[in-house]
Protein backbone atom coordinates (compact mmCIF):
# COMPACT_ATOMS: atom_id res chain seq x y z
CA UNK A 1 0.00 0.00 0.00
CA UNK A 2 2.83 2.56 0.65
CA UNK A 3 4.77 1.30 -1.98
CA UNK A 4 1.35 2.19 -4.31
CA UNK A 5 0.75 5.32 -2.69
CA UNK A 6 4.18 7.02 -3.18
CA UNK A 7 3.79 6.05 -6.55
CA UNK A 8 0.71 7.33 -7.81
CA UNK A 9 0.28 10.28 -5.11
CA UNK A 10 2.41 13.02 -6.90
CA UNK A 11 0.15 12.37 -10.35
CA UNK A 12 -3.33 13.90 -10.17
CA UNK A 13 -4.16 12.55 -13.83
CA UNK A 14 -3.96 9.08 -12.67
CA UNK A 15 -8.06 7.93 -12.08
CA UNK A 16 -9.56 5.76 -9.82
CA UNK A 17 -9.00 2.15 -12.45
CA UNK A 18 -5.54 3.22 -12.54
CA UNK A 19 -4.52 3.04 -8.80
CA UNK A 20 -7.09 -0.20 -8.83
CA UNK A 21 -4.54 -1.57 -11.67
CA UNK A 22 -1.29 -0.77 -9.84
CA UNK A 23 -2.35 -2.19 -6.41
CA UNK A 24 -3.36 -5.75 -8.36
CA UNK A 25 0.14 -5.40 -10.12
CA UNK A 26 2.11 -4.53 -6.56
CA UNK A 27 -0.16 -7.47 -5.05
CA UNK A 28 0.69 -9.78 -7.79
CA UNK A 29 4.34 -8.91 -6.98
CA UNK A 30 4.03 -9.45 -3.47
CA UNK A 31 2.15 -13.22 -3.98
CA UNK A 32 4.94 -13.79 -6.69
CA UNK A 33 7.88 -13.26 -4.76
CA UNK A 34 6.42 -15.01 -1.82
CA UNK A 35 5.76 -18.29 -3.45
CA UNK A 36 9.68 -17.74 -5.42
CA UNK A 37 10.89 -17.27 -1.33
CA UNK A 38 8.74 -20.55 -0.13
CA UNK A 39 10.45 -22.50 -3.76
CA UNK A 40 13.92 -21.46 -2.43
CA UNK A 41 13.08 -22.47 0.97
CA UNK A 42 11.76 -26.06 -0.10
CA UNK A 43 14.06 -26.82 -2.78
CA UNK A 44 17.61 -25.84 -0.50
CA UNK A 45 16.02 -28.36 1.95
CA UNK A 46 15.34 -31.13 -0.51
CA UNK A 47 19.32 -30.63 -1.93
CA UNK A 48 20.51 -30.93 1.58
CA UNK A 49 18.52 -33.95 2.28
CA UNK A 50 19.59 -35.44 -0.78
CA UNK A 51 23.43 -34.64 -0.05
CA UNK A 52 22.81 -36.01 3.29
CA UNK A 53 22.06 -39.20 2.20
CA UNK A 54 24.55 -39.71 -0.47
CA UNK A 55 27.91 -41.41 1.03
CA UNK A 56 31.02 -43.19 -0.28
CA UNK A 57 30.86 -45.69 -3.15
CA UNK A 58 32.03 -48.86 -1.89
CA UNK A 59 34.49 -50.75 -3.95
CA UNK A 60 35.51 -54.23 -3.36
CA UNK A 61 38.46 -55.97 -4.52
CA UNK A 62 37.72 -60.03 -4.82
CA UNK A 63 41.43 -61.44 -7.20
CA UNK A 64 41.27 -58.68 -10.16
CA UNK A 65 37.25 -57.97 -10.41
CA UNK A 66 36.17 -55.03 -8.77
CA UNK A 67 32.47 -54.86 -7.49
CA UNK A 68 30.50 -52.17 -7.49
CA UNK A 69 27.21 -51.63 -5.08
CA UNK A 70 24.36 -49.01 -5.23
CA UNK A 71 26.60 -46.28 -6.88
CA UNK A 72 29.32 -47.54 -9.98
CA UNK A 73 31.80 -45.11 -10.29
CA UNK A 74 34.18 -46.35 -13.01
CA UNK A 75 37.92 -44.07 -12.31
CA UNK A 76 40.11 -44.56 -15.22
CA UNK A 77 44.22 -43.63 -14.92
CA UNK A 78 45.59 -42.81 -17.85
CA UNK A 79 49.47 -42.00 -18.01
CA UNK A 80 50.67 -39.63 -20.72
CA UNK A 81 54.79 -40.70 -20.31
CA UNK A 82 55.91 -38.33 -23.11
CA UNK A 83 54.60 -35.06 -21.38
CA UNK A 84 54.63 -36.56 -17.84
CA UNK A 85 50.81 -36.00 -17.56
CA UNK A 86 48.36 -38.18 -15.79
CA UNK A 87 44.52 -37.40 -15.78
CA UNK A 88 42.09 -39.18 -13.55
CA UNK A 89 38.56 -38.98 -15.42
CA UNK A 90 35.25 -40.60 -13.78
CA UNK A 91 32.14 -41.70 -14.95
CA UNK A 92 28.85 -42.68 -13.04
CA UNK A 93 26.98 -45.70 -14.13
CA UNK A 94 23.67 -46.65 -12.92
CA UNK A 95 23.53 -50.37 -12.79
CA UNK A 96 25.90 -52.94 -10.79
CA UNK A 97 28.50 -54.72 -13.16
CA UNK A 98 31.81 -56.31 -12.62
CA UNK A 99 34.75 -55.28 -13.93
CA UNK A 100 38.01 -56.56 -14.82
CA UNK A 101 41.02 -54.44 -14.57
CA UNK A 102 44.60 -54.07 -12.36
CA UNK A 103 43.90 -50.72 -10.74
CA UNK A 104 44.29 -49.90 -7.31
CA UNK A 105 41.52 -48.92 -5.19
CA UNK A 106 41.29 -44.62 -5.82
CA UNK A 107 38.40 -43.08 -4.85
CA UNK A 108 36.38 -40.38 -7.01
CA UNK A 109 38.03 -36.79 -7.26
CA UNK A 110 34.83 -35.23 -7.64
CA UNK A 111 33.36 -32.90 -5.01
CA UNK A 112 29.80 -31.48 -5.69
CA UNK A 113 29.22 -28.05 -3.43
CA UNK A 114 25.48 -26.47 -3.02
CA UNK A 115 25.41 -22.51 -2.97
CA UNK A 116 22.62 -21.48 -1.51
CA UNK A 117 20.46 -17.92 -2.31
CA UNK A 118 21.54 -16.77 0.78
CA UNK A 119 25.33 -18.25 0.36
CA UNK A 120 25.15 -15.81 -2.59
CA UNK A 121 23.42 -13.02 -0.88
CA UNK A 122 26.47 -12.82 1.56
CA UNK A 123 28.98 -13.10 -1.02
CA UNK A 124 27.50 -10.07 -2.55
CA UNK A 125 27.50 -8.05 0.30
CA UNK A 126 30.99 -8.52 0.15
CA UNK A 127 31.83 -8.03 -3.65
CA UNK A 128 29.55 -4.47 -2.96
CA UNK A 129 32.45 -3.91 -0.25
CA UNK A 130 35.04 -4.75 -2.74
CA UNK A 131 33.20 -2.50 -5.70
CA UNK A 132 32.75 0.35 -3.13
CA UNK A 133 37.03 0.38 -2.80
CA UNK A 134 37.70 0.21 -6.09
CA UNK A 135 35.40 3.08 -6.98
CA UNK A 136 36.93 5.38 -4.13
CA UNK A 137 40.73 4.24 -4.77
CA UNK A 138 41.27 3.08 -8.67
CA UNK A 139 40.67 7.11 -9.70
CA UNK A 140 44.27 7.71 -7.57
CA UNK A 141 45.50 5.31 -9.24
CA UNK A 142 44.24 6.40 -12.60
CA UNK A 143 46.08 9.75 -11.53
CA UNK A 144 49.49 8.68 -10.19
CA UNK A 145 49.40 7.01 -13.76
CA UNK A 146 49.26 9.77 -15.57
CA UNK A 147 51.63 11.89 -13.40
CA UNK A 148 54.16 8.78 -13.98
CA UNK A 149 53.52 8.72 -17.30
CA UNK A 150 54.47 12.28 -17.60
CA UNK A 151 57.69 12.06 -15.55
CA UNK A 152 58.80 8.60 -17.73
CA UNK A 153 58.33 10.79 -20.90
CA UNK A 154 60.38 13.74 -18.79
CA UNK A 155 63.54 10.81 -18.16
CA UNK A 156 63.44 10.37 -21.77
CA UNK A 157 63.41 13.58 -23.08
CA UNK A 158 66.09 14.35 -20.56
CA UNK A 159 68.20 11.12 -21.81
CA UNK A 160 67.38 12.73 -25.51
CA UNK A 161 68.66 15.92 -25.01
CA UNK A 162 71.80 15.85 -22.39
CA UNK A 163 73.36 11.95 -23.02
CA UNK A 164 76.97 12.63 -24.36
CA UNK A 165 78.30 10.45 -27.09
CA UNK A 166 81.09 8.42 -26.76
CA UNK A 167 82.50 7.35 -29.87
CA UNK A 168 84.67 5.06 -28.88
CA UNK A 169 83.80 2.60 -25.94
CA UNK A 170 87.10 2.08 -25.28
CA UNK A 171 88.97 5.31 -24.80
CA UNK A 172 86.54 7.56 -22.68
CA UNK A 173 86.81 10.86 -21.67
CA UNK A 174 88.27 11.74 -17.98
CA UNK A 175 86.42 14.91 -18.18
CA UNK A 176 83.14 13.13 -18.19
CA UNK A 177 82.90 11.76 -15.09
CA UNK A 178 79.51 12.02 -13.24
CA UNK A 179 78.01 13.28 -16.67
CA UNK A 180 75.37 10.81 -18.32
CA UNK A 181 76.97 9.66 -21.29
CA UNK A 182 75.87 7.18 -24.37
CA UNK A 183 77.79 4.20 -25.82
CA UNK A 184 77.79 0.83 -27.20
CA UNK A 185 80.10 -1.98 -27.33
CA UNK A 186 80.77 -5.96 -27.18
CA UNK A 187 80.14 -6.96 -23.45
CA UNK A 188 83.52 -9.01 -22.49
CA UNK A 189 85.30 -10.64 -19.62
CA UNK A 190 88.49 -10.77 -21.32
CA UNK A 191 91.01 -13.59 -20.75
CA UNK A 192 89.86 -14.02 -17.19
CA UNK A 193 87.86 -17.20 -15.69
CA UNK A 194 84.83 -17.17 -13.77
CA UNK A 195 86.30 -19.48 -11.33
CA UNK A 196 83.83 -20.70 -7.68
CA UNK A 197 84.44 -22.20 -4.59
CA UNK A 198 85.46 -26.28 -4.77
CA UNK A 199 83.20 -29.07 -3.77
CA UNK A 200 79.59 -29.37 -3.63
CA UNK A 201 77.75 -28.66 -6.57
CA UNK A 202 79.92 -26.25 -7.60
CA UNK A 203 82.19 -26.71 -11.25
CA UNK A 204 85.12 -28.05 -10.85
CA UNK A 205 87.27 -25.85 -12.99
CA UNK A 206 86.88 -21.84 -14.10
CA UNK A 207 85.16 -21.15 -17.06
CA UNK A 208 86.67 -19.27 -20.19
CA UNK A 209 84.71 -16.36 -21.86
CA UNK A 210 81.90 -16.63 -18.88
CA UNK A 211 80.14 -13.41 -18.13
CA UNK A 212 77.20 -15.58 -15.90
CA UNK A 213 76.86 -19.30 -14.70
CA UNK A 214 73.74 -20.98 -13.57
CA UNK A 215 72.50 -23.56 -11.42
CA UNK A 216 69.75 -24.82 -11.86
CA UNK A 217 67.98 -27.87 -9.56
CA UNK A 218 64.82 -29.30 -10.69
CA UNK A 219 62.53 -31.98 -8.85
CA UNK A 220 59.63 -33.71 -10.63
CA UNK A 221 56.42 -33.72 -8.42
CA UNK A 222 52.67 -33.78 -8.38
CA UNK A 223 50.22 -30.79 -9.17
CA UNK A 224 46.75 -31.01 -8.40
CA UNK A 225 44.20 -28.91 -11.10
CA UNK A 226 40.93 -28.56 -10.49
CA UNK A 227 37.85 -27.83 -13.08
CA UNK A 228 34.65 -26.45 -11.92
CA UNK A 229 30.99 -26.74 -13.46
CA UNK A 230 28.58 -24.71 -12.29
CA UNK A 231 24.87 -25.77 -13.25
CA UNK A 232 22.12 -22.77 -12.19
CA UNK A 233 18.87 -23.16 -10.68
CA UNK A 234 15.88 -22.30 -13.09
CA UNK A 235 14.29 -20.30 -10.34
CA UNK A 236 15.58 -19.73 -6.47
CA UNK A 237 18.81 -17.65 -7.58
CA UNK A 238 21.23 -21.23 -5.88
CA UNK A 239 23.60 -23.22 -8.13
CA UNK A 240 25.25 -26.31 -7.96
CA UNK A 241 28.98 -26.18 -8.04
CA UNK A 242 30.70 -29.79 -9.35
CA UNK A 243 34.53 -29.61 -9.51
CA UNK A 244 36.74 -32.58 -10.81
CA UNK A 245 40.24 -32.81 -9.49
CA UNK A 246 43.15 -34.53 -11.32
CA UNK A 247 46.52 -34.77 -11.16
CA UNK A 248 49.43 -32.95 -13.18
CA UNK A 249 53.10 -34.47 -12.97
CA UNK A 250 56.28 -31.77 -13.97
CA UNK A 251 59.66 -30.27 -13.30
CA UNK A 252 59.68 -27.66 -10.88
CA UNK A 253 62.73 -25.20 -9.54
CA UNK A 254 60.08 -24.09 -6.65
CA UNK A 255 61.38 -27.24 -4.37
CA UNK A 256 58.76 -30.27 -3.37
CA UNK A 257 55.49 -29.89 -3.17
CA UNK A 258 52.92 -30.37 -0.22
CA UNK A 259 53.65 -34.37 0.75
CA UNK A 260 49.89 -34.92 1.01
CA UNK A 261 47.69 -33.83 -2.31
CA UNK A 262 44.47 -31.77 -0.64
CA UNK A 263 41.62 -33.24 -2.10
CA UNK A 264 43.24 -36.28 -3.22
CA UNK A 265 44.52 -38.93 -0.38
CA UNK A 266 46.23 -41.75 -2.43
CA UNK A 267 48.09 -38.91 -3.98
CA UNK A 268 51.68 -37.90 -2.21
CA UNK A 269 55.08 -36.49 -3.06
CA UNK A 270 58.38 -37.23 -2.38
CA UNK A 271 61.39 -35.06 -1.38
CA UNK A 272 63.74 -37.38 -3.01
CA UNK A 273 67.34 -35.48 -2.65
CA UNK A 274 65.99 -32.47 -2.49
CA UNK A 275 67.49 -31.66 0.87
CA UNK A 276 70.91 -33.04 0.20
CA UNK A 277 71.17 -30.19 -2.90
CA UNK A 278 70.33 -27.67 -0.50
CA UNK A 279 73.54 -28.60 1.91
CA UNK A 280 75.61 -29.65 -0.78
CA UNK A 281 75.25 -25.98 -2.25
CA UNK A 282 76.44 -24.23 0.80
CA UNK A 283 72.46 -23.05 0.80
CA UNK A 284 72.32 -25.05 4.58
CA UNK A 285 75.52 -23.29 6.04
CA UNK A 286 75.63 -20.16 4.18
CA UNK A 287 78.10 -20.56 1.90
CA UNK A 288 77.02 -20.71 -1.63
CA UNK A 289 78.12 -18.15 -4.24
CA UNK A 290 74.34 -16.37 -4.76
CA UNK A 291 71.01 -17.30 -4.71
CA UNK A 292 68.42 -17.28 -7.35
CA UNK A 293 65.78 -16.32 -6.81
CA UNK A 294 66.54 -14.54 -3.24
CA UNK A 295 64.02 -16.55 -1.00
CA UNK A 296 63.92 -16.89 2.38
CA UNK A 297 62.91 -21.04 1.24
CA UNK A 298 66.48 -22.43 1.20
CA UNK A 299 67.11 -23.65 -2.21
CA UNK A 300 69.87 -25.11 -4.22
CA UNK A 301 69.59 -23.02 -7.17
CA UNK A 302 72.77 -20.34 -7.48
CA UNK A 303 74.09 -17.67 -10.06
CA UNK A 304 77.60 -16.44 -10.68
CA UNK A 305 78.68 -13.33 -12.41
CA UNK A 306 82.30 -12.23 -13.27
CA UNK A 307 83.84 -9.41 -12.02
CA UNK A 308 85.76 -8.75 -15.11
CA UNK A 309 82.82 -8.01 -17.10
CA UNK A 310 83.34 -4.65 -18.94
CA UNK A 311 82.10 -3.07 -22.39
CA UNK A 312 85.38 -1.04 -23.34
CA UNK A 313 87.07 1.16 -20.85
CA UNK A 314 83.55 0.60 -18.74
CA UNK A 315 83.51 -1.70 -15.87
CA UNK A 316 80.11 -3.70 -15.12
CA UNK A 317 79.82 -4.13 -12.05
CA UNK A 318 77.43 -7.29 -10.31
CA UNK A 319 74.65 -5.22 -9.71
CA UNK A 320 74.35 -3.65 -12.87
CA UNK A 321 73.84 -7.12 -14.00
CA UNK A 322 72.04 -8.72 -11.94
CA UNK A 323 69.49 -5.92 -11.92
CA UNK A 324 69.10 -6.59 -15.78
CA UNK A 325 67.91 -9.92 -16.23
CA UNK A 326 66.59 -9.51 -19.43
CA UNK A 327 69.50 -8.04 -20.88
CA UNK A 328 72.23 -10.36 -19.78
CA UNK A 329 70.30 -13.59 -19.49
CA UNK A 330 69.57 -14.04 -15.85
CA UNK A 331 66.01 -14.98 -16.70
CA UNK A 332 66.22 -18.78 -16.90
CA UNK A 333 65.84 -19.70 -20.96
CA UNK A 334 65.37 -16.42 -22.54
CA UNK A 335 68.03 -16.50 -24.82
CA UNK A 336 68.78 -19.74 -25.33
CA UNK A 337 67.31 -20.46 -28.64
CA UNK A 338 68.72 -17.33 -29.94
CA UNK A 339 70.97 -16.77 -32.78
CA UNK A 340 74.11 -16.03 -31.18
CA UNK A 341 73.98 -19.00 -28.62
CA UNK A 342 74.47 -16.24 -25.57
CA UNK A 343 72.81 -19.14 -23.02
CA UNK A 344 75.17 -22.30 -23.52
CA UNK A 345 75.65 -26.08 -21.42
CA UNK A 346 78.33 -26.07 -19.46
CA UNK A 347 81.03 -28.52 -20.87
CA UNK A 348 80.24 -31.89 -19.32
CA UNK A 349 84.07 -32.13 -18.14
CA UNK A 350 83.52 -29.44 -15.82
CA UNK A 351 80.60 -30.85 -13.89
CA UNK A 352 81.72 -32.95 -10.80
CA UNK A 353 81.23 -36.97 -11.24
CA UNK A 354 79.38 -37.04 -7.85
CA UNK A 355 78.53 -34.98 -5.24
CA UNK A 356 78.79 -35.49 -1.36
CA UNK A 357 75.79 -36.28 0.60
CA UNK A 358 73.50 -36.83 -2.74
CA UNK A 359 73.09 -40.69 -3.35
CA UNK A 360 71.94 -41.60 -6.32
CA UNK A 361 73.02 -38.54 -8.20
CA UNK A 362 75.24 -39.32 -11.39
CA UNK A 363 76.13 -37.19 -14.57
CA UNK A 364 74.80 -37.65 -17.82
CA UNK A 365 76.67 -37.32 -21.65
CA UNK A 366 74.86 -34.04 -21.28
CA UNK A 367 76.51 -32.67 -18.38
CA UNK A 368 72.81 -32.71 -16.31
CA UNK A 369 73.07 -34.63 -13.07
CA UNK A 370 70.43 -36.97 -12.66
CA UNK A 371 68.87 -39.37 -9.81
CA UNK A 372 67.49 -41.39 -12.39
CA UNK A 373 68.99 -43.21 -15.95
CA UNK A 374 69.36 -40.78 -18.68
CA UNK A 375 67.34 -42.88 -21.35
CA UNK A 376 64.52 -43.39 -18.91
CA UNK A 377 61.22 -41.40 -17.86
CA UNK A 378 61.65 -39.85 -13.85
CA UNK A 379 59.50 -40.40 -11.25
CA UNK A 380 57.87 -38.78 -8.57
CA UNK A 381 60.70 -37.33 -5.76
CA UNK A 382 63.54 -37.68 -8.83
CA UNK A 383 65.98 -34.55 -9.32
CA UNK A 384 68.19 -32.95 -11.85
CA UNK A 385 70.73 -30.44 -11.74
CA UNK A 386 71.50 -28.56 -14.70
CA UNK A 387 74.10 -25.80 -15.55
CA UNK A 388 74.40 -23.47 -17.96
CA UNK A 389 76.77 -20.47 -18.64
CA UNK A 390 76.16 -16.81 -20.34
CA UNK A 391 78.80 -16.20 -23.02
CA UNK A 392 80.60 -12.58 -23.46
CA UNK A 393 81.06 -10.98 -27.02
CA UNK A 394 77.46 -9.75 -27.15
CA UNK A 395 76.15 -5.94 -27.99
CA UNK A 396 74.80 -3.80 -25.85
CA UNK A 397 73.73 -0.27 -25.57
CA UNK A 398 74.24 2.07 -22.69
CA UNK A 399 72.55 5.35 -21.21
CA UNK A 400 74.22 5.74 -18.29
CA UNK A 401 76.30 8.29 -15.81
CA UNK A 402 80.10 7.81 -16.12
CA UNK A 403 81.87 6.88 -12.91
CA UNK A 404 85.39 6.49 -11.27
CA UNK A 405 86.49 5.02 -8.15
CA UNK A 406 84.96 1.72 -6.72
CA UNK A 407 83.06 0.71 -9.75
CA UNK A 408 86.30 0.26 -12.15
CA UNK A 409 88.50 -2.70 -12.29
CA UNK A 410 91.52 -2.25 -12.88
CA UNK A 411 92.18 -5.68 -14.16
CA UNK A 412 90.12 -5.75 -16.14
CA UNK A 413 91.29 -3.02 -17.85
CA UNK A 414 88.23 -0.84 -17.14
CA UNK A 415 89.29 2.80 -15.83
CA UNK A 416 85.77 3.79 -15.61
CA UNK A 417 82.59 2.37 -13.62
CA UNK A 418 79.02 3.19 -14.84
CA UNK A 419 75.82 3.68 -12.36
CA UNK A 420 72.37 5.22 -12.09
CA UNK A 421 72.23 8.80 -13.09
CA UNK A 422 70.06 11.42 -10.81
CA UNK A 423 68.07 13.91 -12.92
CA UNK A 424 66.96 17.37 -12.03
CA UNK A 425 64.24 18.57 -14.76
CA UNK A 426 64.94 22.39 -15.15
CA UNK A 427 62.14 23.55 -16.59
CA UNK A 428 59.84 22.01 -14.28
CA UNK A 429 56.27 23.66 -16.21
CA UNK A 430 53.36 22.51 -14.38
CA UNK A 431 55.11 20.32 -11.51
CA UNK A 432 56.01 21.51 -7.98
CA UNK A 433 58.84 19.32 -7.89
CA UNK A 434 61.68 18.77 -10.95
CA UNK A 435 63.48 15.91 -9.46
CA UNK A 436 62.97 12.89 -11.85
CA UNK A 437 64.72 10.64 -9.87
CA UNK A 438 67.69 7.72 -11.59
CA UNK A 439 67.87 7.49 -14.88
CA UNK A 440 69.55 4.56 -16.84
CA UNK A 441 68.56 2.60 -19.76
CA UNK A 442 70.73 -0.60 -21.03
CA UNK A 443 69.53 -2.48 -24.26
CA UNK A 444 70.61 -5.72 -25.56
CA UNK A 445 71.75 -4.90 -29.56
CA UNK A 446 73.63 -2.24 -30.86
CA UNK A 447 70.83 0.90 -31.75
CA UNK A 448 71.47 4.73 -32.27
CA UNK A 449 71.04 7.38 -29.82
CA UNK A 450 67.35 8.47 -31.83
CA UNK A 451 66.99 4.47 -32.28
CA UNK A 452 67.47 4.17 -27.85
CA UNK A 453 64.81 6.94 -27.58
CA UNK A 454 62.49 6.62 -29.62
CA UNK A 455 62.16 2.24 -28.59
CA UNK A 456 61.79 3.96 -25.03
CA UNK A 457 59.61 6.21 -26.01
CA UNK A 458 57.04 3.62 -27.73
CA UNK A 459 57.48 1.25 -24.92
CA UNK A 460 56.19 3.36 -22.15
CA UNK A 461 53.46 4.67 -24.51
CA UNK A 462 52.04 0.97 -24.42
CA UNK A 463 52.84 1.03 -20.99
CA UNK A 464 50.62 3.58 -19.94
CA UNK A 465 48.25 2.42 -22.15
CA UNK A 466 48.04 -0.74 -21.15
CA UNK A 467 47.64 0.55 -17.31
CA UNK A 468 44.86 2.45 -18.41
CA UNK A 469 43.00 -0.17 -20.23
CA UNK A 470 43.70 -2.11 -16.71
CA UNK A 471 42.32 0.34 -14.43
CA UNK A 472 39.51 1.55 -16.55
CA UNK A 473 38.22 -2.06 -16.24
CA UNK A 474 38.90 -2.27 -12.35
CA UNK A 475 36.80 0.43 -12.62
CA UNK A 476 33.76 -0.62 -14.09
CA UNK A 477 34.30 -3.85 -12.37
CA UNK A 478 33.82 -1.90 -9.04
CA UNK A 479 30.59 -0.45 -10.49
CA UNK A 480 29.48 -3.33 -11.60
CA UNK A 481 29.88 -5.00 -8.39
CA UNK A 482 28.76 -2.01 -6.45
CA UNK A 483 24.95 -3.36 -7.51
CA UNK A 484 26.07 -7.37 -6.63
CA UNK A 485 23.19 -7.25 -4.24
CA UNK A 486 20.22 -5.61 -6.79
CA UNK A 487 21.51 -8.60 -9.35
CA UNK A 488 21.58 -11.36 -6.88
CA UNK A 489 17.82 -10.87 -5.68
CA UNK A 490 17.21 -10.39 -9.65
CA UNK A 491 18.63 -13.84 -9.90
CA UNK A 492 15.89 -15.44 -8.38
CA UNK A 493 14.01 -14.82 -11.75
CA UNK A 494 15.22 -16.59 -14.70
CA UNK A 495 14.83 -13.64 -17.42
CA UNK A 496 14.86 -10.53 -15.36
CA UNK A 497 17.81 -11.25 -13.78
CA UNK A 498 19.67 -11.92 -16.86
CA UNK A 499 18.13 -8.78 -18.03
CA UNK A 500 19.32 -6.85 -15.25
CA UNK A 501 22.70 -8.14 -14.83
CA UNK A 502 23.24 -6.81 -18.20
CA UNK A 503 21.66 -3.61 -17.49
CA UNK A 504 24.14 -2.83 -14.81
CA UNK A 505 26.84 -3.84 -17.14
CA UNK A 506 25.99 -1.24 -19.45
CA UNK A 507 25.20 1.61 -16.31
CA UNK A 508 28.61 0.36 -15.44
CA UNK A 509 30.73 0.93 -18.77
CA UNK A 510 28.86 4.25 -19.31
CA UNK A 511 29.50 5.25 -15.56
CA UNK A 512 33.34 3.90 -15.20
CA UNK A 513 33.93 5.39 -18.62
CA UNK A 514 32.48 8.92 -17.55
CA UNK A 515 34.47 8.84 -14.25
CA UNK A 516 37.66 7.52 -16.47
CA UNK A 517 37.59 10.64 -18.86
CA UNK A 518 37.07 12.96 -15.83
CA UNK A 519 39.92 11.98 -14.00
CA UNK A 520 42.37 11.80 -16.82
CA UNK A 521 41.07 15.41 -18.06
CA UNK A 522 41.71 16.94 -14.71
CA UNK A 523 45.39 14.58 -14.77
CA UNK A 524 45.93 16.65 -18.04
CA UNK A 525 44.95 19.89 -16.37
CA UNK A 526 47.40 19.17 -13.35
CA UNK A 527 50.73 17.58 -15.29
CA UNK A 528 50.37 18.99 -18.75
CA UNK A 529 49.29 22.67 -18.28
CA UNK A 530 51.03 23.96 -21.41
CA UNK A 531 49.61 21.18 -23.59
CA UNK A 532 45.91 21.64 -21.57
CA UNK A 533 46.04 24.84 -22.52
CA UNK A 534 46.86 24.98 -25.87
CA UNK A 535 44.48 22.61 -26.99
CA UNK A 536 41.75 25.29 -24.62
CA UNK A 537 43.05 27.84 -26.03
CA UNK A 538 42.09 26.42 -29.51
CA UNK A 539 38.41 24.74 -28.65
CA UNK A 540 37.87 28.58 -26.98
CA UNK A 541 39.02 29.73 -30.40
CA UNK A 542 36.90 26.93 -32.34
CA UNK A 543 33.40 27.60 -29.88
CA UNK A 544 34.09 31.82 -30.52
CA UNK A 545 34.22 31.31 -34.79
CA UNK A 546 30.93 29.10 -34.35
CA UNK A 547 29.26 31.38 -32.24
CA UNK A 548 30.08 34.68 -34.32
CA UNK A 549 29.06 32.90 -37.43
CA UNK A 550 25.27 31.91 -35.98
CA UNK A 551 24.72 34.99 -34.64
CA UNK A 552 25.93 36.49 -38.45
CA UNK A 553 23.05 34.35 -39.87
CA UNK A 554 20.69 35.09 -36.94
CA UNK A 555 21.14 38.50 -37.84
CA UNK A 556 20.96 38.30 -41.55
CA UNK A 557 17.66 36.17 -41.38
CA UNK A 558 16.15 39.24 -38.45
CA UNK A 559 16.89 41.82 -41.22
CA UNK A 560 15.18 40.19 -44.20
CA UNK A 561 12.63 39.19 -42.00
CA UNK A 562 12.46 42.91 -41.31
CA UNK A 563 12.57 43.56 -44.76
CA UNK A 564 9.68 41.55 -45.91
CA UNK A 565 7.41 43.32 -42.64
CA UNK A 566 8.12 46.36 -44.62
CA UNK A 567 7.28 45.51 -48.21
CA UNK A 568 3.99 44.11 -46.85
CA UNK A 569 3.37 47.17 -44.79
CA UNK A 570 4.02 49.30 -47.83
CA UNK A 571 1.19 47.32 -49.59
CA UNK A 572 3.46 46.53 -52.46
CA UNK A 573 3.18 42.79 -54.06
CA UNK A 574 5.77 41.68 -56.08
CA UNK A 575 4.88 39.50 -58.75
CA UNK A 576 7.22 37.17 -60.64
Amino acid sequence: EFFTSSIIAPSNRINMASRKSLRSFALILAVFGLVVGIATFARESLSERKVANVYEPVLTVDNEALEFSDYDVLVEAESDVAFGHRNLKTSTKTSTKSTTTKSTTTKSPTTTTRVTFWDKLKNSLAETVIGLLLICFVPCFMWKNEGRHVKELKKIDFCKNEAIVVDDSDSPSEDDVGRLVYFTGAVSVGDAELELPEGGLNVTQGIAKALIVKRTCYIYQKFEESHTETEKDKIGGGETQTTTYSVREDWTTRGPEPEQLEHLEDETNSRGIWDGLVEASGNGSGENYGSIPPDSTPSPNAVAVSSAAHVGGFGLSEEIIREEPFVFGLVDGLFSDSEDGMTLPVPADLIPDSVEGCEGLEKGSDGILRTFPEDEEPKNGDCKVVYEFVQDGFDCTFIVQQTLGIDADPEAGAKYGVSDFHAMDSTCFGKCDNDLGQVRMIRRGKYELPEMIEMATSEENACHKLLRLILWALLVGGWTMLFSIFTTVLSTLPLIGTLGYAAVVIVALIVGTLCCGIVTSVAFIRYRPLLMSIILVVLAGITGIVVWRLNVAAETAEEEAVGNSTNVTNGTLYRF
